[in-house]
């Protein structure tokens, strides 16, 4: 249940971030501590100098660009409302990040941040699980890449193996040569 993950460090952001991962008519605001409520307020009561300040690090540090803090989510690029749904995540403090699809429908400069995101969360010891249907997404970002088919992994890669070719012969279930 969600209320488990989250109970276990676990938080998701989902591929439909438009239908299931922010609130496109609330701010930016409102969507980036939407998942971490306690952490700005006091006796259920929104602290709105605490709420600015997690704001302002999370628009600083995800790069998002933007008129006004307080500006309907919908108004952004949907690079700018990825990032907002991942700094979403990234201030619940999980301890596991599930991301599924996150770069679809975004150009290729909010990719290359969001790639660039997940390095940076993983090397400060949260672990990625990213779900990808862009092979060469893989050879960017992940360290380790498990091949799922039919509900059971039956392939696995690590390191310099993470390559297009390798990848792609896993997930085909065809050898090439080499």
């Amino acid at each position: 249940s969600l209320g488990k993950a989250r109970a276990n460090g676990i938080f998701m952001t989902p591929e439909d971030r438009r239908g299931e991962g922010a609130v496109m008519m609330l701010g930016i605001d409102e969507n980036l501590v939407m998942a971490s409520w306690r952490s700005v307020s006091r006796g259920g009561v929104i602290d709105r100098v605490a709420m600015r300040a997690k704001v302002a690090a999370s628009i600083r540090a995800l790069g998002i660009k933007l008129a006004h803090p307080g500006e309907p989510l919908g108004n952004l690029s949907g690079g700018n409302q990825q990032k907002v749904v991942i700094g979403k995540a990234l201030n619940a403090a999980p301890r596991i990040l599930l991301l599924d699809e996150p770069t679809r429908g975004v150009d290729i400069g909010a990719k290359r941040q969001i790639y660039q995101l997940m390095r940076d969360a993983a090397a400060d010891g949260l672990a990625v699980v990213f779900v990808s249907g862009e092979i060469e997404e893989f050879c960017e970002v992940c360290d380790r890449v498990l091949i799922l088919r039919g509900g059971s992994i039956t392939g696995a890669v690590e390191g310099p193996a993470i390559r297009t070719e390798t990848l792609t012969e896993l997930t085909t279930g065809e050898q090439g040569v080499h």
